[in-house]
């Protein structure tokens, strides 16, 4: 008897990223999330939210050009929407500022 894992396949690919996308336990069934429980984004997903290519900020990250924080799990890298909120706030200039 072969085991079948094609239940699993797929089951995260439809999630968007959000506040609203349901998260799922393996078997697809809606889990409960943690207060204060935030999401890590990966790159394509933050590079997408900052409005940048995922080279941009690889280099960002690679030069420590900007302070964004980011977490390595592996040899993935992960950022939390707050921190990436965080380095949005930093980079705002005042109204008639030209640079």
């Amino acid at each position: 008897m072969t085991a079948s894992y094609g239940w699993c396949i797929g089951i995260y690919a439809s999630l968007s990223i959000g506040a609203e996308a349901p998260y799922l336990n393996l078997t697809g069934v809606p889990m409960s999330i943690k207060p204060g429980f935030e999401p890590l984004l990966d790159a394509k997903a933050a590079a997408d939210y900052l409005a940048v290519s995922i080279p941009t900020l690889a280099t960002w990250r690679c030069t420590k050009r900007y302070d964004i924080k980011y977490y390595k799990i592996g040899r993935a890298v992960r950022y939390r929407r707050s921190d990436l909120d965080a380095f949005l706030n930093s980079q705002m200039q005042p109204a008639g500022a030209f640079q």
